[in-house]
């Protein structure tokens, strides 16, 4: 999973969020993402999921989406592709 140096190196537009409010969500997204599912892009989804519930806080409303009602951000946008292009390589035979 990422740290909070390779996270802000990903997400940039968080460089100036403060370290422990940041470290808190990177902790919340890990206990939350499976590597079992991601597998080697368990990483990846991390980031995105950290990205999500950092711009969720109130200090992050510049990258919410606009015209959702249901919290939605560009971050759990990008979640959910990848979580569909992960679940596409699994099925029943």
């Amino acid at each position: 999973m990422l740290d909070l140096t390779q996270f802000r190196a990903r997400f940039p537009e968080f460089a100036s969020v403060d370290s422990t409010l940041l470290q808190s969500k990177l902790d919340d997204a890990r206990a939350r993402i499976s590597e079992a599912v991601f597998g080697a892009r368990a990483n990846e989804a991390h980031g995105w999921l950290a990205a999500h519930l950092a711009a969720s806080a109130p200090w992050g409303y510049q990258a919410r989406l606009e015209g959702t009602r249901d919290g939605s951000t560009v971050y759990s946008a990008a979640l959910e592709r990848l979580a569909r292009e992960v679940g596409y390589g699994f099925g029943v035979t």
